[in-house]
């Protein structure tokens, strides 16, 4: 993966396999340890490898894992992570005031996340304020 696809506060592995966290974005991109420690630097266009999400780190940022995991983000609207394909979507399910009070279900966001960064870049892009755990 390139590091022009990071934004600040992405997770990501640096060259020795330490969990970072990226801090200052510009033509050198500046990661630290999670202990706070700088790591150093990326230059845009260099590779870097992604956190493999895991159904253990949805769980602990509040997916409730049942076969595919939810995330419920208020009383119709909630995130489902689907493990085989590694598929996300946003998914409201309510009652239709234009449609004669129908009972429908939207799908207004889908994507797939392979990796840590991914799902944080997808919790933002759907109005989900959530730091990502791990």
């Amino acid at each position: 993966m390139k590091a022009d696809d990071l934004m600040i506060g992405d997770y990501l592995h640096d060259e020795f396999g330490n969990t970072c966290v990226v801090r200052y974005l510009a033509d050198v991109i500046t990661i630290e340890n999670l202990d706070g420690a700088n790591a150093g630097e990326m230059i845009l266009g260099t590779e870097f490898e992604g956190i493999t999400l895991t159904a253990h780190i949805l769980f602990i940022n509040g997916f409730k894992i049942d076969g595919y995991a939810v995330l419920n983000i208020d009383s119709e609207t909630h995130l489902e992570y689907y493990f085989p394909e590694h598929r996300l979507r946003k998914v409201w399910r309510g009652i239709d005031e234009r449609d004669n009070h129908a009972e429908k279900t939207e799908i207004s966001f889908q994507c797939h996340c392979f990796y840590v960064h991914e799902l944080q870049h997808a919790l933002k892009m759907c109005g989900v304020k959530k730091e990502v755990v791990l």
